[in-house]
């Protein structure tokens, strides 16, 4: 009677921890889900905010060419610098928080409107670490290898 009491307490102890890992393997998924979804964004915003200190920093130089304040102008380039590197930074997330970056999938998120232009794909294509793949870059037709980075 005890080994049956005892079998059957290993049997429940298995179902829950299989339960368990399951509701594990979900939470899992939704985690990465919202670290995918939160890296686009951040990518977006960073894109954003470094487009609009540039237009900060040329409407300064056009409206005020004759009296240019040189502090103004280094916090500006200061701003400007830090937006850079937040958005080179929201694209290592992209690169951390996809389950597959390699050259066909920055090609499928070129198609997809995610990347907007050809500056920021080259930005994302520095970062693929794909030895076996070769790149063909539209821009110069040039073969792009991988293994130089």
């Amino acid at each position: 009677m005890s080994t049956f009491i005892i079998g059957i307490f290993g049997i429940l102890i298995g179902l829950i921890g299989f339960g368990y890992a399951v509701y594990q393997g979900s939470e899992r998924k939704k985690l990465q889900k919202l670290a995918r979804t939160q890296a686009w964004v951040l990518y977006n915003k960073a894109n954003n905010l470094t487009g609009i200190i540039q237009v900060t920093q040329n409407k300064y130089l056009e409206k005020h060419k004759a009296n240019i304040d040189s502090e103004v102008l280094d916090l500006l380039s200061r701003s400007t610098v830090f937006g850079l590197e937040a958005f080179r930074e929201s694209v290592r997330q992209i690169q951390i928080s996809e389950p597959k970056f390699d050259f066909n999938s920055i090609d499928l998120w070129e198609k997809q409107k995610k990347i907007n232009s050809t500056d920021h794909k080259r930005i994302f294509t520095d970062l693929v670490i794909d030895d076996k793949t070769e790149y063909k870059q539209s821009s110069d037709n040039k073969a792009h290898d991988t293994t130089s980075h």
